[in-house]
């Protein structure tokens, strides 16, 4: 038996030569990019994880600080924490759509 043969008809030599789907460049999608890709979407999901949970910790403490009564004075640092949050996820997302430009 030979590696790299498959006992599927429909899987023929020229099957993965000839790209049914091409990009915009007219290249065949190979495996690789396949990877790639799908590596670069789940990234994206866990920063997205990542920067929603940020936001979810910030409200919390916020929330809690109100029910608890804290000082006046940690108001400014719940809302430091929120602006730094936003901030960050604001540059994450500029960064993040400048390397997919430069990517085209």
């Amino acid at each position: 038996m030979r590696i790299g043969r498959s006992s599927n008809p429909a899987l023929t030599k020229s099957t993965f030569t000839q790209a049914m789907y091409r990009t915009a460049d007219e290249r065949a999608m190979t495996i690789q990019g396949t990877v790639n890709k799908s590596l670069i979407l789940l990234i994206l999901v866990l920063l997205g994880a990542v920067y929603a949970l940020n936001l979810v910790l910030d409200f919390d403490f916020i929330e809690e600080g109100a029910k608890a009564g804290a000082p006046k004075y940690m108001e400014w640092y719940a809302a430091s924490g929120l602006m730094i949050t936003l901030i960050w996820l604001y540059i994450e997302i500029l960064r993040l759509l400048t390397k997919l430009a430069s990517r085209k």
